[in-house]
């Protein structure tokens, strides 16, 4: 849960036909990119890149969803479903001098980007924006996450651009996530 230097790539392309039996026929495709590099054995920093089309027959039990701690901040988790997906975060992660029983972090990240249900442009005008902070543990049984986050865009005026906030969100998660 806590890598130092690396990087993950996980791309799928995914499709059921009705001519193989399906009841419904759609197409999926997915690519998720993450790096990991860490200086001094104490500053760690990775950003990730997320980016997945569903055709329109895509059912809902096979769309991406976004929102959560491990996902994007300022949102529940899966709080929304859609046939399309981009996503980009950048994580630096602390470690902690000290322990506080286990190996002890501090993780601030921010995520940027949005779903869509419908195929439409990608937008930066668009895109949602997450912050939020972590204190996590290394603890026997996986790590134990401790965070709070909020989202936020920014509203096109004819003025200025304004900054709108959402709610506040506290998050926990103790264990390895599947």
């Amino acid at each position: 849960p806590y890598p130092r230097n690396g990087f993950y790539v996980k791309s799928f392309y995914e499709t059921a036909q009705k001519n193989f039996g399906s009841d419904v026929g759609y197409t999926k495709l997915y690519n998720y990119y993450a790096t990991t590099f860490t200086i001094n054995n104490v500053h760690t920093i990775s950003n990730k890149f997320v980016i997945g089309f569903g055709d329109e027959t895509l059912p809902l039990s096979q769309q991406f969803t976004l929102g959560g701690q491990n996902s994007f901040f300022g949102y529940r988790e899966n709080e929304f479903r859609g046939r399309q997906i981009m996503l980009t975060s950048l994580e630096y992660r602390y470690f902690l001098p000290f322990k506080l029983f286990f190996d002890s972090y501090v993780k601030i990240r921010y995520d940027l980007g949005s779903i869509w249900s419908n195929k439409q442009e990608i937008k930066f005008k668009d895109l949602k924006h997450g912050i939020g902070a972590t204190v996590s543990l290394d603890t026997p049984i996986g790590p134990a996450d401790f965070s709070v986050g909020r989202s936020f865009y920014f509203r096109q005026s004819n003025i200025k651009n304004i900054l709108v906030t959402g709610e506040v969100f506290f998050y926990f998660n103790i264990g390895y996530v599947f």
